[in-house]
């Protein structure tokens, strides 16, 4: 028997009312739910504020420590270092956040010599190596008058960097010095101890400073009395020669004898701009 009218909507209103209770349970456990992840986040949320107390929130300023003038954080892992004499060591903590110029507690000597390349390159890149940590530097090159290499011009870049020669642009023949090469040389020894003395300089390179002794420009007992007379907190930087004297090498602390054992020029290649001058 078919349904009549009232039946048909009896039954409408059933299924939209069962409609409308599923619909509330849902909610219901829609919210329950929602609720119950709301608190897990709290509390998540408070486990990871109980784990980070707010006065244990890193900083942007780190501290550092410096150690013989290398300025490490305080966090550095000490353990593979040979710390034995730690006590010895001049400690002082820098906050990262201000500049600091890092200052030399006690200047030592180099004295950097023999038939290899590289002893005023090796000057150099101690002196870059300085400037790089603030320091001021002073090079004087001496049997040098050319302007044209890069050393010279590295003056323009480094605000820190200074460089003066006292040399004729022509090289030096040992058998046939001039007048003006000895004259140049002592002039070179003069600005040396000036700069030394001045306060001004954290690092002083006398460049070719022993081979100014081998070619009889300058009397050795000028550079001892330059070495000797060299103020505590400055490094000074010796080079060239092939047989320095004896109270020179006394007197320093680095000494290296630069052997050569290959050169380009054996192979007919000259000096190259930017790698050799």
């Amino acid at each position: 028997m078919p349904d009549s009218s009232s039946d048909k909507l009896e039954n409408l209103y059933k299924k939209g009312k069962g409609r409308e209770e599923s619909d509330k349970d849902g909610n219901k456990k829609s919210n329950k739910e929602g609720k119950e992840n709301n608190e897990e986040g709290n509390k998540e949320s408070n486990i990871r504020k109980e784990k980070i107390p707010k006065d244990k929130i890193p900083k942007e300023k780190t501290t550092l420590i410096k150690i013989n003038n290398s300025l490490m954080p305080t966090n550095f892992d000490f353990s593979n270092l040979n710390l034995a004499n730690l006590h010895l060591l001049d400690l002082q903590k820098i906050e990262s956040g201000k500049k600091e110029k890092v200052r030399l507690e006690q200047g030592l000597v180099h004295v950097y010599y023999g038939d290899g390349r590289g002893k005023t390159s090796t000057a150099l890149g101690t002196a870059l190596r300085a400037c790089g940590h603030g320091m001021k530097v002073k090079v004087i090159q001496l049997l040098k008058g050319m302007s044209f290499i890069g050393e010279c011009k590295a003056q323009q870049k480094l605000p820190n960097f200074e460089l003066e020669q006292f040399g004729n642009a022509a090289y030096i023949n040992k058998a046939h010095v001039r007048n003006t090469d000895k004259e140049l040389a002592e002039q070179g020894l003069v600005e040396a101890r000036h700069s030394l003395a001045s306060g001004l300089y954290d690092v002083v390179v006398i460049d070719e400073a022993l081979y100014a002794l081998e070619f009889g420009l300058i009397p050795v007992e000028e550079l001892v009395s330059i070495i000797n007379s060299k103020p505590k907190k400055v490094e000074l930087i010796l080079t060239g020669g092939r047989n320095p004297p004896k109270e020179i090498l006394e007197l320093a602390d680095y000494v290296s004898n630069i052997v050569l054992e290959k050169h380009p020029y054996q192979k007919g290649i000259n000096a190259r701009m930017g790698i050799d001058f």
